[in-house]
């Protein structure tokens, strides 16, 4: 290549446009996300907000966190799909029908073709499925079929070629048969109502009503109005534009505007009057595919295309609106400025600018090519930080005022308008204004040689000079900002990543990941800021980033929103207002965010694309409510089991492994949406803020529980909680009815103890008792023996003292009668008259007979032996006194010798008395008489 084309091609590459849009947000989902097939021919939204997709494979649904897939009943193309109420109604080759969602999340398909015993044409598929009045109406190339649900009445059109599409306006059916016409349906007959050319030529792919209008959409010449039932360009310039493209969808969008798919070129988004083309969406700035299959616009303003690969969803309603460029060239936005009513960008390849509010390419500044890294507006003059040097833009051009390379920011001296503080990479310089008005540098401010990149200027032209690797230094410098008298670092600040410095009402300050800190306009030392460095707490620390603007607001960034700060009038207390934008999608370069206010609710964030156009608002939460998808249940042998999601969940105790799938089913690119979870009373304290949308908790044991999920978003709270209140049942051998059951027997056992014990304890006491009983008996009989033996030995001394009464009283008579009885004799041995001896002999018969002595005897005797009388009475009872006096004197063990006396007889007589006595007491020869009388 010679020198001439090269210096042409890096000329025209210097100057050509880069083109791009300011386009909503856009979310692509390709088939490896969504997990089916790359073709999607219909969309529709359910009543739960979640979107369904007609797929190659079958019915796509989407609720927000996950893709789920129905296969076609029949394994064919699903082509069209329609959410009615409850039903999901669905067209595919050779049969229709709706779906219904079961009790654990998925969906049950019913045919209506076969409830109505409706017969499908061969090969005969059903693309499009809608209602009109009272009828669901489904359309094959073939024919119509409409039937009322409420009812069985079914009504069926036929076409005469091939039924194009069919369309529902301002309350009439029409139906595009290829090559015949447009028709209209009238008591259940077509009739023509259009045969132009053309509905002879292309096909019509849509229609709506539009400024009182019925339009319809051809395919390759534009839209044109049906007025009287002729075809009338809706616009000439625009149908010329049309004429460009191939369209095969449409929808009308609730503000009047039409949104048309195509076949090659994407997605043309009209303006409200339908007149141009607003937004045009392609590959190249986003959408995942160029052919558009379908257009669904949900209830959340979201546009869905449905491509020939994958599906993609714009928000139309979307407060920010991301400016793709697509032919690279513009770079990281590093900085921006609206100046003279251009928007200029500082990139990293240069600086570059357009009219602010035209959709026009960007246009670089000559000769800025390179790192821009500030762009300041002090007072009427657009001041450039470059990496080249320092530049005053005007009108597009760039003037340079200074070769020293590395210019970072720009600070006015306080009470000098003309004077400007400029920090570069080799520390700060003095930018002064020339009578004539001319900006030159001045001088370098000597002594102070590092970076300054973050500075400030305070009330009284000290320096404040950050620096994320050493610190932050105050520097005093002389009253001619020629050199720096001293420096020294601030010993509160720590220095930190990312860290920045920035002046707000009158006060400096300095934020980094150690917290916000301030320095008020009399102080000289800074403060930590607790109601500010609360932004940064939990994690949430990405830069320390700050920028005030010019409506009264400091703005910190966060890992998930931008943070506008202004403070009460009244009472100074510090006011926020949160922007949701997580650092994710921000797409910007950290330490280097930038904001530029078009307006105090409009601006401009630069980042790696280019920029995001925002609009400020209210934060505000949608009316929708977080759902369970579905409840995994797995037991032990990893057998997993979809539960209810209606009824109270109850499971096996070995069935305690679960997974809880749920979602918020909201689609914006740029909303943060984030759960926290718990399950009690096992864990009743909240879970950190997470995005993840399922929770898994594994070897619960037998309770009822209750799960719950919180939903925040966009920093806001849900008022209501999802709640799934659920089971875990106890074996049989842990149930309430078995816990009964070993109380009773535990119960049984404790009594059977007890009673056991207290018979044991008893038999012991009893034993002791007795052993007790007995020793006392014993004792007691010791006792009594031991008082019979003291009263046997008193009786017995009593027996031997009577006895020896008895023996000496029978002595003594013995004696006695002995004596009286020789007396006698030896008195009749005398000689003496008997006149003289006769009373003597008297006395002595009369003394030998006295019976005193007996009884005195007797008496004795009983004493002796009391019973002795009585015994012998009752076994002898005839016997006399005397044979009474004789067995006392035998019972004495007398022999006859002494009885003798006693009796007054004689020994002879004593033995004839004896054997007499024998006889009456009728003894044997062999028994002693004495030794039965004593032993008697």
């Amino acid at each position: 290549m010679s020198r001439f084309h090269l210096l042409a091609a890096l000329f025209i590459l210097a100057f050509w446009p880069c083109k791009g849009q300011e386009l909503p947000p856009v979310v692509n989902y390709p088939a490896e996300v969504y997990g089916a097939n790359n073709q999607n021919w219909m969309l529709s939204q359910g009543p739960n907000n979640e979107i369904y997709a007609a797929n190659n494979d079958g019915l796509l649904r989407y609720n927000g966190s996950r893709w789920s897939l129905f296969p076609t009943p029949n394994q064919s193309v699903m082509r069209s799909v329609n959410a009615i109420g409850q039903r999901i109604y669905t067209g595919f080759y050779m049969d229709f029908g709706y779906w219904l969602a079961d009790k654990k999340g998925g969906l049950v398909y019913t045919s209506l073709m076969q409830e109505r015993s409706i017969k499908p044409i061969e090969d005969e598929q059903f693309w499009q499925i809608f209602t009109f009045d009272k009828w669901l109406v489904t359309q094959s190339l073939q024919r119509l079929i409409m039937m009322d649900l409420a009812s069985d009445n079914t009504v069926i059109v036929e076409a005469d070629h091939l039924l194009s599409k069919a369309f529902v306006v301002n309350g009439q059916l029409y139906f595009h048969d290829l090559t015949k016409g447009l028709y209209t349906v009238q008591n259940g007959q077509k009739q023509l109502v259009n045969q132009s050319e053309l509905t002879q030529n292309g096909r019509l792919v849509g229609a709506a009503y539009l400024d009182g209008k019925t339009v319809f959409v051809h395919e390759t010449r534009g839209l044109f109005v049906l007025e009287q039932n002729n075809f009338v360009p809706w616009s000439a310039g625009l149908n010329q534009v049309l004429s460009q493209y191939e369209v095969y969808s449409s929808i009308d969008t609730p503000n009047g505007a039409l949104v048309l798919g195509t076949i090659a070129d994407g997605i043309l988004a009209l303006d409200k009057t339908n007149q141009s083309i607003k937004h045009h969406f392609t590959r190249s700035n986003g959408i995942e595919n160029n052919t558009v299959l379908s257009l669904y616009q949900d209830v959340q303003s979201n546009i869905w295309a449905g491509l020939d690969n994958g599906i993609t969803c714009i928000n139309a309603a979307s407060n920010i609106r991301p400016y793709l460029e697509q032919n690279g060239q513009l770079g990281t936005t590093y900085a921006s400025a609206i100046f003279q009513d251009n928007l200029y960008l500082g990139t990293n390849q240069g600086l570059f600018f357009k009219p602010l509010n035209q959709q026009v390419p960007f246009e670089k500044v000559p000769g800025t090519a390179g790192q821009v890294w500030s762009l300041a507006q002090i007072g009427n003059t657009l001041f450039c930080g470059h990496n080249a040097g320092t530049f005053i833009i005007d009108q597009g051009r760039a003037k340079k005022i200074s070769d020293i390379q590395g210019a970072w920011d720009f600070k006015p001296l306080n009470n000098h308008e003309d004077v400007l503080v400029q920090g570069n990479y080799d520390g700060l310089y003095l930018l002064k204004k020339t009578s004539d008005g001319l900006w030159l540098l001045a001088n370098k401010i000597q002594g102070f040689d590092y970076s300054a990149k973050h500075f400030e200027v305070t009330s009284d032209n000290q320096v404040v000079v950050s620096h994320e690797y050493k610190g932050v230094f105050l520097l005093n410098i002389d009253e001619r900002f020629e050199h720096v008298l001293n420096y020294s670092l601030i010993p509160e600040l720590k220095k930190g990543l990312h860290s920045d410095l920035e002046s707000y009402q009158g006060s400096i300050y300095y934020a980094s990941e150690h917290g916000v800190f301030q320095q008020g306009a009399e102080d000289s030392e800074f403060t930590l800021v607790p109601e500010l460095s609360q932004l940064f707490n939990d994690e949430h620390y990405t830069t320390g980033r700050m920028i005030a603007d010019g409506h009264g607001r400091l703005w910190f960034f966060t890992d998930q929103n931008l943070v506008g700060v202004s403070t009460d009038p009244i009472d100074g207390s510090y006011q926020f207002n949160y922007l949701s934008l997580p650092q994710d999608l921000r797409q910007d370069l950290a330490g280097h965010e930038n904001l530029t206010f078009i307006t105090a609710d409009e601006m401009i964030y630069g980042n790696a694309q280019g920029y995001l156009r925002i609009t400020a608002q209210s934060a505000s939460i949608p009316n929708i409510k977080t759902q369970l998808d579905q409840l995994v249940a797995t037991d032990a042998q990893n057998n997993s089991h979809k539960l209810s999601l209606e009824d109270k969940g109850q499971l096996g105790y070995d069935c305690n492994n679960l997974r809880f799938d749920f979602h918020f089913p909201e689609y914006g690119k740029y909303n943060h949406i984030q759960y926290a979870y718990r399950i009690s009373p096992l864990y009743n304290q909240w879970s950190e803020w997470s995005e993840h949308s399922h929770f898994e908790i594994n070897n619960l044991p037998p309770d009822q529980y209750s799960f719950e999920v919180r939903t925040m978003y966009n920093g806001l709270v849900l008022d209501s909680p999802l709640i799934y209140t659920f089971e875990i049942v106890p074996p049989w051998y842990a149930s309430t009815l078995a816990i009964m059951i070993y109380i009773l027997i535990g119960t049984g056992i404790i009594i059977g103890l007890n009673l056991s014990y207290r018979s044991y304890y008893k038999r012991q006491r009893d034993r002791m008792l007795k052993a007790k009983t007995a020793d006392l008996e014993l004792r007691d009989l010791a006792a009594q023996k031991e008082i019979m033996a003291l009263k046997n030995q008193q009786l017995k001394q009593d027996i031997e003292a009577r006895n020896r009464e008895l023996a000496i009283s029978t002595m003594s008579m013995i004696r006695k009668n002995t004596t009286l009885n020789k007396l006698k004799s030896e008195l009749v041995k005398t000689k003496e008259e008997t006149q003289v001896i006769a009373p003597a002999l008297s006395i002595i018969d009369q003394a030998l007979k006295n019976d005193e002595d007996w009884e005195f005897f007797e008496q004795a005797f009983n004493h002796a032996d009391k019973k002795f009388f009585k015994r012998i009475k009752e076994k002898h009872p005839s016997l006399t006194p005397n044979d009474l006096r004789l067995c006392v004197y035998l019972r004495l063990n007398l022999s006859s010798k002494e009885i003798a006396p006693l009796l007054n007889i004689s020994a002879r007589s004593v033995e004839i008395k004896r054997y007499r006595l024998r006889k009456k007491l009728d003894l044997e020869r062999d028994v002693n008489l004495s030794e039965y009388v004593i032993n008697l």
